[in-house]
């Protein structure tokens, strides 16, 4: 009864929670936000009115830019988001204005709207913290445009909501100590201007809103480099702590990643091990990675791994078999000469047949394969006896 009690212990503390998803609102107190206004260069960012603007204008006669910073601190709280877990997607969403203190101008571009400049921006990561009491255009933090975001066009003048996809923009703060996001224009040359609430609004709904969704990682060991002479088996691993989780194996041979199928060379394509048999040298240099999935939505994907492939004395690096196919890479026409042959069979990489052809008595025949769209193919040919003569060919 002990073992069976630590065994239920065990499965549950394997079995996948799925997606969590948190709203992260900060109010002003927080100290998350700031302007910089270049007319007032050395004044402090840290007043906030309800709105805030990425502009740009002209005040007296003098040009005047605004960008913003915003941070959302409860990005690295691990008591809302958990360390070791994958970030699946993050929302910002941003709530436009009805009325501004500042005066009639709202979005800038609108329908019959007098400006005529685009007023899309960007939204970048800061590359070091900001203080929001002390920071000011003078000493505005830099900014990287790594995982940037853009910010669209505005169609209305007025009470515009925007919802942005920054999850690539999340994945790199929490990985780089969330400095914070840089609000501006594209282009900073009058007149253009977008506004929205700030954390200084007084109806909090309308507070900046970051939708965060994630889940834990399925993947906690990828696959690591693996080196075997031509005509030798090569493997490749991942783990994870979750049970019934879906695996899907990728190659990339210089072109893209694509799925794999259970298709000679292959096996386990779907399991946390894949096997590649009797490795060609033309399988040299080619990277594999694994995607992880489970059935509440939740994916994860491992690095790649190289796989490096070295001739043998004596080993036939097409397989097993005495075909000779090329050229390798072909525009067009494909020849294979060897005697006794049976069939030819090309796949794609997702393992569908996408040509057969069958033996003559011929020492060389030749096959079309034009019709086809450029990419990667594995050619299978076997022989009367059963042989295999198996080789990966580029359609250009």
């Amino acid at each position: 009864m002990k073992f069976s009690t630590l065994a239920l212990c065990f499965i549950l503390s394997l079995r996948a929670v799925g997606q969590t998803v948190v709203n992260i609102q900060p109010h002003f107190s927080a100290g998350c936000e700031a302007d910089l206004f270049s007319y007032f260069p050395t004044g402090s960012g840290g007043y906030l009115q309800p709105e805030f603007n990425i502009v740009a204008w002209t005040s007296g006669g003098t040009s005047t830019i605004d960008r913003h910073l915003l941070r959302f601190d409860a990005l690295t709280d691990t008591s809302v988001i958990p360390a070791g877990t994958h970030i699946s997607s993050a929302k910002l969403v941003l709530f436009g204005r009805s009325t501004s203190p500042e005066g009639n101008w709202g979005n800038s571009l609108y329908p019959g709207t007098p400006y005529p400049n685009a007023n899309n921006g960007w939204i970048y990561p800061v590359a070091t913290s900001f203080n929001k009491f002390t920071v000011n255009w003078a000493t505005q933090p830099a900014y990287l445009h790594t995982d940037s975001v853009a910010i669209p066009i505005s169609s209305a003048q007025w009470s515009q909501n925007d919802t942005m996809d920054i999850t690539s923009l999340v994945v790199h703060l929490m990985a780089n100590g969330n400095k914070g996001l840089m609000f501006k224009l594209a282009s900073e040359n009058p007149y253009a201007e977008r506004m929205w609430a700030t954390c200084n609004e007084t109806d909090s709904t309308k507070h900046p809103l970051l939708i965060v969704t994630f889940c834990p990682n399925l993947i906690t060991a990828s696959p690591q480099p693996d080196t075997v002479v031509a005509g030798t088996d090569a493997k490749f691993f991942v783990n994870s702590p979750t049970i019934g989780v879906l695996y899907q194996w990728q190659e990339n041979p210089g072109t893209g990643f694509v799925n794999l199928a259970n298709v000679w060379p292959y096996s386990g394509v779907t399991t946390d091990t894949l096997t590649i048999h009797n490795t060609s040298i033309h399988l040299d240099a080619t990277h594999y990675r694994c995607i992880a999935s489970d059935d509440i939505h939740c994916t994860d994907t491992s690095t790649g791994a190289l796989l490096t492939v070295r001739a043998g004395v004596g080993v036939d690096e097409l397989g097993v078999g005495s075909f000779a196919i090329f050229p390798n890479p072909t525009i067009g026409i494909l020849n294979i000469t060897g005697n006794n042959l049976k069939t030819v069979t090309i796949y794609d990489m997702t393992g569908r047949i996408v040509k057969e052809h069958p033996g003559s008595n011929s020492n060389k025949t030749s096959i079309n394969l034009s019709p086809l769209p450029p990419g990667i193919y594995m050619v299978t040919v076997i022989d009367i006896s059963g042989n295999k003569t198996i080789q990966k060919i580029t359609k250009e």
